[in-house]
């Protein structure tokens, strides 16, 4: 008879098991596995197959097994603190008339997680960072600034510079454009700031 193998993702789905249920079955040898070519991206590590019929067999054995092991508990504990602190700094935009979450990669929202910021210093970098980016012309002119210093090394490529040459050239006013571009966030912030007075998110500060 001839074996029938399954991928670890699709037997996840098919029986209803979890990562830790099936590694805790393969490595006490009551399935056998593996491994092939990634069938979607061949620059991707190699797909896990499993023989569908071990599985069947040892079915109630390895539901049997902790769902979760400790790596995934503590994950998910940390990813469970994590969105009860998004969620303390939501806040809802009367402007966009929606809900406004801390976005991932926030470095403010890690000051918060790490203990760095308080709950209210955090809250309110975000409602001036989320007014700032959608509801000014901040937006518009980051990339105006940007997209001349784009056109700076385009216009040394033209002149022969090759493109390491070129960006190194760009990079000579680099500090300048950070501090332009520190220059516009800060007058950027003021307006926001106004906006969340004027909306009544925020007290004038005296």
């Amino acid at each position: 008879m001839k074996k029938e193998w399954t991928y670890k993702s699709t037997a996840k789905k098919k029986f209803g098991l979890t990562e830790n249920q099936i590694q805790r079955a393969i490595e006490d040898g009551l399935v056998a596995t593996k491994t092939v070519r990634n069938p979607h991206y061949t620059s991707a590590p190699p797909a896990t197959l499993l023989r569908k019929e071990d599985i069947e067999v040892h079915l109630a054995q390895i539901e049997a097994y902790q769902k979760l092991g400790e790596e995934e508990k503590k994950t998910r504990r940390i990813y469970s603190e994590r969105k009860k602190l998004r969620d303390k700094l939501e806040f809802f935009c009367p402007r966009c008339q929606e809900e406004i979450r801390a976005l991932r990669g926030s470095t403010m929202f890690e000051s918060f997680f790490t203990g760095e910021a308080t709950c209210e210093e955090a809250r309110e970098a975000l409602m001036v960072a989320h007014y700032r980016h959608a509801h000014t012309n901040y937006e518009e002119e980051l990339t105006l600034l940007r997209d001349e210093r784009y056109e700076t090394y385009r216009e040394l490529r033209d002149k022969g510079y090759d493109f390491d040459e070129a960006w190194e050239k760009v990079d000579e006013q680099n500090s300048e454009d950070t501090e332009t571009e520190t220059d516009l966030k800060r007058q950027y912030n003021i307006e926001a700031r106004k906006l969340l007075e004027k909306d009544g998110l925020l007290c004038r500060k005296d």
